[in-house]
């Protein structure tokens, strides 16, 4: 967990790069290390000031910062699974 609006899957250890996934306000939250299934739209070019207008929400850009530019999802459906 980045932030109650964003999250990352993959990474450390699993084989798979780390994915940005930035939450559409339509999906629950998802606990800290627990697998989830997502599904959303692929979109280019992360801006967090543009997604901070989206979501009207003010963020700490320095956590951001390696994600500027980079693919992301915006999450349509969030499931956690065991």
């Amino acid at each position: 967990m980045i932030s109650e609006e964003t999250f990352t899957i993959g990474g450390a250890g699993g084989g798979v790069e780390e994915f940005l996934v930035v939450d559409s306000g339509a999906t629950p939250a998802v606990e800290e290390d627990r697998a989830a299934q997502v599904a959303g739209v692929v979109t280019e070019d992360f801006d967090v000031v543009t997604f901070e207008e989206y979501l009207g929400v003010d963020l700490d850009d320095d956590l951001y910062a390696d994600w500027e530019g980079q693919n992301y999802l915006v999450a349509t459906e969030v499931t956690p699974t065991t």
